[in-house]
């Protein structure tokens, strides 16, 4: 019997023979162990649990090109023969072959993937309120040019000559690829160039940025990948995989306002009785302005829930306000549900504003709704511009102004009846959200069993403190 010696073997079988000796035996493209060992499950979270789709899928990587297939198979075996069999036929006839077969409800293009095309395949998936969704399209579009090149100018906001559809259509032919961590990166740092020198809109800026790159991130959710994975191929990476966000600023409320003199001015610049030469509307409308700052200084409302309220869900006699679903309003979350106390004085108030009203609404409304669905509309839209404007004038600036009546309301809650009693008047999901704002200033609850020590003779008549007679 003749030996070969291993030195005198040809390359390729002394190569299979070194890996065979590791304990690794290797297997050719063509067969579909190789392909066993190369489908996976994706992973994804819901529900706040890391969870695991039921079929397999494969990367395929051909002449500079990656892309994802979905094999729609949950037997190993099976999916590994799919994989296989795409492999060999992106090799006979190229990558659209394989797509026209395997994923025939993949976007046809000859080139990559589109912004466009992704919008269209999400847009029936996310399951979001349209306004919503809106401000993660838009905060996507806005980090697509800008990473792009493409100018803002005027011509996004040209609504009526066709400036913002023609900006729009340049974004959206943007490649999905070109978002890339360097890139995205890049826009953040020239967008806090621009405001470089100046704190505040530092500040400001840092809050921006966290808050496009998560709307625009919320468009590449693991459930909503999982969902169009099996129309389009995506990147990868995807975009926002890995980008970062800066520091988190504090929240923290501090008032800069004096909320007794504000409430003085606000009784007298718009809840005063009809003044000489005053035309009937203005009287009308700084007497909703009234109404407006009565809800949200008293009642911590937000706006669009003193829009929609209905004079119904006001209990005269409990002195409440219910917040709730009703057929024109949806609380802004599960938690935003609830019963809000009011003092005797502001229902007396409402009281005699409600003997004056025919309308269900507690606040009527100033004009039609002539804004699209994906953008938030207000009943009294006037009154709400005539009051920031007020407040404005008197001190609060701020963006939000009517917001600060509320976070006023929350911190004079929380400064004398504690942070639970605040997040609960607040309506927040988690104490926590309330504690990021408000700093717990109650003093320390005791259980107010002291007095029994004092009964059954145990409390000693001095200490090392002094006098405890003195303070209790």
């Amino acid at each position: 019997m003749r030996f070969t010696s291993i030195h005198k073997m040809p390359t390729k079988l002394m190569k299979s023979v070194q890996e065979t000796s590791k304990g690794k035996p290797t297997f050719g493209k063509n067969d579909m162990r190789y392909w066993e060992g190369k489908v996976y499950k994706l992973t994804f979270t819901e529900g706040g649990k890391r969870c695991e789709s039921k079929q397999y899928s494969v990367k395929l990587q051909h002449r500079g090109e990656r892309r994802n297939f979905p094999l729609g198979l949950a037997n190993r075996s099976e999916a590994a023969k799919r994989a296989r069999d795409i492999y060999q036929l992106i090799l006979a006839q190229g990558w659209q072959a394989a797509i026209d077969q395997f994923r025939p409800q993949c976007v046809k293009r000859k080139d990559r993937l589109t912004l466009g095309d992704y919008l269209t395949c999400v847009t029936g998936v996310m399951g979001v309120a349209p306004r919503t969704m809106a401000g993660y399209i838009s905060s996507l579009r806005m980090i697509a040019a800008a990473v792009a090149g493409i100018s803002v100018g005027s011509s996004k906001f040209d609504y009526k000559k066709g400036g913002r559809d023609t900006w729009q259509k340049r974004v959206d032919g943007i490649y999905l690829d070109t978002l890339t961590l360097s890139a995205i990166e890049a826009w953040k740092h020239r967008f806090l160039k621009a405001r470089k020198g100046n704190p505040v809109e530092e500040r400001k800026g840092r809050n921006s940025v966290n808050s496009f790159i998560r709307q625009a991130k919320s468009l590449f959710a693991p459930k909503i990948v999982k969902l169009v994975g099996d129309k389009v191929a995506l990147p990868d990476p995807l975009p926002f995989q890995d980008v970062s966000l800066y520091p988190r600023s504090s929240m923290r409320y501090v008032s800069r306002i004096d909320i007794g003199s504000l409430i003085t001015a606000a009784h007298e610049d718009l809840g005063g009785p009809l003044r000489e030469g005053e035309k009937a509307e203005v009287f009308a409308s700084r007497i909703e302005q009234f109404k407006i700052f009565l809800l949200a200084a008293f009642g911590g409302l937000r706006r669009n829930e003193i829009d929609k309220l209905l004079w119904e869900q006001i209990d005269f006699q409990q002195g409440t306000i219910e917040i709730r679903e009703t057929p024109h309003f949806k609380p802004k979350t599960e938690e935003s549900r609830g019963v809000i106390g009011i003092e005797p004085e502001v229902v007396a108030l409402l009281a005699a504003y409600r003997e004056d009203s025919r309308d269900p609404f507690v606040i009527r409304a100033s004009g039609q709704n002539e804004t699209s669905k994906s953008a938030q509309w207000y009943r009294a839209e006037r009154h709400f511009d005539g009051l920031l404007g007020w407040l404005r004038n008197h001190g609060i600036d701020d963006m939000k102004p009517l917001h600060v009546l509320r976070k006023e309301a929350g911190s004079l809650i929380c400064g004398t009846l504690g942070l639970y009693a605040a997040s609960r008047f607040l309506r927040h999901g988690d104490v926590r959200i309330t504690a990021e704002h408000y700093i717990d200033k109650k003093g320390h609850v005791t259980v107010g069993m002291g007095s029994l020590l004092r009964q059954h003779g145990i409390l000693p008549e001095t200490s090392a403190g002094g006098s405890l007679e003195s303070e209790n």
